[in-house]
């Protein structure tokens, strides 16, 4: 109870997880007899989701203009909690990277790029296509789920999932009135913390529909299958093979493919594009696909990325001289990294590196300097650029870590780099010998000094070698 995320917010029971944390010293004791009744059978109340619509934009009476939030009883997330435990010993399969520790968006796009970079070294023909699934995680099906997972999960455990997934029910919630019951025969509990899980496991079987040598790197909903071969002609039958059986996978968990929305691409530089079928429908492979929100391009220059990177954040200036008058440093700083620098350099991990061209990196440099002159960093940014009479750098270590940073900026002029960047505000003064000045060095500095509390963007993980 203590560990649970405080909220405010509140199920059908109307009680807020604040409550459940700050007594959870005194309820303790009395609710783990109460889950171990709940191993048999769960509370009624607990299966009912109050739904809260959140309007997005647009015109208030339509429906479609909502973003539906499911909040459920508090003391039914601290028990999942308790299942989720349970189940960590069960596999979810190697590909899988959604809603698992340790893994993240990054670490599916890269390993994606691995496994291509390998491929083309071998000579082979590459493709990579994703199939467009709808509503995926209202589809889960009891009986499928048990049939897949009855030799994996133990008895009573499948037995407590069973119930928790069954004689779910509904109601919308809106300015103090609710509506009648609906009852809700499929897919995962929206807004559970096991709900997640359990959807890894029920899809963890996918791969097994394809031959050893194609590779497959799923993220939650997202599945990008990777086929090869070095005869162009044996490449197309095998695509279409995979792409038959995918979808025969995916239909029998009671999933809904749309044929029309399929991507594929053929990397490889100038490699020429090839037509398939998928389910009736002739498609070719295209240049260009978004796996995650980053833009893989054929030959892997990343220069569509950078561009759609460049031209997102360039909207955001003119708000960013507004805000600079209405913030302290501290939050201005928040805002920036967080916001600006997080989409700037989203997934860089993938696609910022010595493989990056100078073109690319010249438009990253421009529009990142353009942005650290508008905070209160402005007058030291200026006099140490001046001094070290430098054109505009990118200092992505801001959003990218100081392994990145480290990377993008040894170069000629690394020594001054160096030095100019780890003299801004944030972080103290640092002035090495000629001797120390390695990369060593500089990655323990920048680990031991720079305040990452002031960096909450999620493509900013501060690692090291």
């Amino acid at each position: 109870m203590k560990t649970t995320k405080r909220k405010k917010s509140c199920g059908i029971d109307e009680i807020p997880m604040n409550v459940v944390v700050d007594a959870a010293a005194v309820i303790g004791d009395d609710y783990l007899s109460f889950f171990n009744l709940c191993l048999v059978r769960m509370p009624k109340i607990w299966k009912i989701a109050l739904i809260k619509p959140l309007h997005k934009n647009g015109n208030k009476m339509d429906q479609t203009n909502y973003r539906p939030i499911s909040n459920l009883c508090s003391m039914e997330k601290v028990f999942e909690k308790l299942l989720l435990k349970e189940l960590n010993g069960i596999t979810d399969g190697s590909h899988q990277h959604g809603f698992k520790a340790h893994h993240s968006t990054t670490t599916a796009m890269l390993a994606l790029q691995e496994i291509i970079a390998t491929k083309l070294d071998d000579k082979m023909n590459v493709v990579v296509y994703s199939l467009d699934l709808s509503a995926a995680f209202d589809m889960l099906r009891v009986d499928t789920f048990v049939e897949i997972l009855k030799d994996d999960i133990p008895e009573w455990l499948l037995s407590v999932i069973i119930d928790f997934l069954t004689e779910r029910r509904c109601t919308v919630g809106v300015e103090g009135s609710r509506s009648s019951l609906r009852d809700v025969p499929l897919g995962c509990v929206q807004g559970s913390v096991l709900g997640p899980r359990l959807f890894n496991l029920y899809t963890s079987k996918i791969p097994n529909c394809f031959p050893h040598e194609v590779e497959v790197i799923s993220y939650a909903d997202d599945t990008y299958v990777v086929v090869c071969d070095k005869d162009e002609k044996a490449l197309t039958k095998k695509l279409e093979d995979c792409i038959q059986a995918h979808t025969k996978a995916l239909l029998s968990l009671g999933m809904i493919v749309n044929s029309k929305k399929t991507e594929a691409v053929r990397f490889g530089k100038n490699s020429p594009s090839i037509s398939f079928k998928c389910n009736g429908e002739t498609i070719a492979t295209g240049k260009e696909m978004k796996v995650l929100g980053v833009i893989f391009d054929q030959g892997l220059n990343w220069m569509s990325q950078v561009d759609k990177a460049v031209c997102k954040v360039t909207r955001l200036t003119s708000g960013l001289k507004f805000l600079r008058k209405k913030l302290t440093k501290k939050q201005f700083l928040n805002a920036v990294t967080s916001q600006f620098y997080g989409l700037l350099y989203y997934g860089c991990q993938v696609w910022l590196g010595p493989h990056t061209r100078s073109s690319s990196i010249r438009k990253l440099n421009s529009v990142h300097y353009r942005v650290l002159c508008y905070g209160w960093w402005k007058t030291i940014a200026r006099k140490k650029r001046k001094e070290a009479n430098l054109t505009p750098l990118a200092g992505p270590g801001l959003a990218c870590g100081p392994n990145t940073l480290w990377a993008i900026l040894s170069s000629k002029r690394s020594n001054t780099v160096c030095r100019w960047i780890c003299t801004m505000p944030c972080i103290e003064p640092y002035s090495p010998k000629e001797e120390d000045l390695s990369e060593q060095s500089f990655l323990i500095h920048l680990n031991q000094k720079l305040d990452t509390k002031q960096f909450k963007t999620e493509s900013a993980p501060f690692l090291t070698r």
